[in-house]
C-alpha cells in the first residue's frame, strides 16, 4: 500500500501532536507528489510517541504512575491515529490491528486498577510487537512502549497471590464458562474439546479440521451464539480480573495476549463460509490460545 509524500511534520509536543498526526495522514493522502511507504507514516508516529514516553520518569509510585500513564496514553494515541488514518486509505487488517489494541491501551482513568491493568497492557504490548514486525516497523515494537515499567507495576508490594489460590481461581473461571469442563479435566486439549460431544466422541479429525469446526462454531451472524463464543467472550472478560502468582505472570499475560488475539482476529460479522484471509487469521489465533493455554494445566 502507497501513500503521498509527507509534508514537514513537527516535533512531539503532547496532546496537541494527536491532531498533528491526522493533519499529516490527511496531507499525505491528497498530495500529488511521490508515493512513499506506508512504513515510513508509522515510523515517524513512533519515533516522535517514543521519545516523548522515554522522558517520563519511571512508575515507582502514585504520582509517577499518574504521569507514566498519561504519557503512554498519549504515545497510544498518536500513533492510532496515524495508523487509522492509513485504515481508511487501503485495507489492511494488521494496520487495522494496530489500531485496535492502541486503542485499548490504559489511560489515566485505570490507575486504580493497578497492577492488573499493567497485566493487560503488557499483553497488548506482545500482539503490537507482533503487529509491528508483520509492518516492518520496529520502531512501533515492545521496546518503545516500556515492558520493563508495566512489569514492575504488576510486581508492587501488594498482598501476592498464591499460586495454589490462582490455579484455584482459574479453574473456578474455567468451570463457570467452559461447555464441558469435564474434557479439560480429563486433559484434552483446548480446542478439540471445545468442539467434541457431550461425552467426549466425535472425533474432529486432525488440527485444522479441529479449527474449522471451532471458527464454525465462532459465527457472529447468528442470534445464539454457540457455546464455544460464549466461552471465549466470558473466559477472557473473567480473566483479566485475576491476579495471577509471581511465577506464572509470563503464562498468564501470554494467555491474555492470545485471547486478544482471537478478539482481534474474528470479524464483528463472521459469515457460514468466510474468506480464506480470514479463515488463516483465525487459525493462527486459535493456535495461539492452545499452546498459551497448556502451559497453565487448566482442568475446571
Amino acid at each position: 500500500m502507497k501513500l503521498r509524500e509527507p509534508v514537514p511534520k513537527p516535533a512531539w509536543t503532547g496532546r496537541p501532536a494527536i491532531v498533528g498526526a491526522t493533519v499529516l495522514a490527511a496531507a499525505l493522502a491528497a498530495c500529488d507528489e511521490a508515493p512513499v511507504e506506508v512504513a515510513e507514516v508509522l515510523t515517524a508516529a513512533c519515533v516522535d510517541a517514543r521519545d516523548h514516553l522515554a522522558d517520563v520518569p519511571a512508575p515507582v509510585d502514585e504520582d509517577s504512575d499518574l504521569v507514566f500513564l498519561e504519557a503512554a496514553d498519549e504515545a497510544a494515541q498518536t500513533v492510532a491515529l496515524a495508523a487509522e488514518d492509513l485504515v481508511t486509505l487501503g485495507d489492511d487488517r494488521s494496520i487495522a490491528d494496530l489500531v485496535r489494541h492502541l486503542r485499548r491501551f490504559p489511560r489515566i482513568s485505570d490507575a486504580d486498577r493497578l497492577p492488573g491493568v499493567a497485566h493487560e497492557a503488557s499483553a497488548a504490548i506482545i500482539r503490537i510487537d507482533r503487529l509491528a514486525a508483520e509492518l516492518v516497523v520496529p520502531e512501533c515494537g515492545a521496546a518503545m512502549w516500556r515492558p520493563a515499567d508495566w512489569h514492575a507495576m504488576t510486581t508492587r508490594p501488594v498482598t501476592q497471590t498464591d499460586e495454589g489460590v490462582f490455579r484455584e481461581d482459574l479453574n473456578r473461571l474455567c468451570a463457570a464458562t467452559f461447555p464441558n469442563p469435564s474434557l479439560l479435566a480429563d486433559r484434552m486439549p483446548l480446542l478439540q474439546a471445545l468442539v467434541a460431544g457431550p461425552d467426549g466422541g466425535d472425533e474432529p479429525g486432525d488440527s485444522d479440521a479441529v479449527k474449522a469446526r471451532v471458527l464454525a462454531r465462532l459465527n457472529t451472524v447468528s442470534s445464539r451464539p454457540a457455546d464455544a463464543a460464549r466461552f471465549i467472550r466470558e473466559f477472557s472478560s473473567g480473566l483479566s480480573d485475576l491476579r495471577p502468582s509471581d511465577d506464572l505472570v509470563s503464562e498468564y499475560v501470554a494467555l491474555l495476549a492470545a485471547f486478544m488475539h482471537v478478539d482481534a482476529a474474528v470479524p464483528s460479522a463472521l459469515s457460514r463460509d468466510p474468506p480464506p484471509d480470514v479463515r488463516d487469521r483465525v487459525y493462527l489465533a486459535l493456535d495461539e490460545l492452545e499452546q498459551a493455554w497448556h502451559p497453565l494445566g487448566i482442568t475446571c
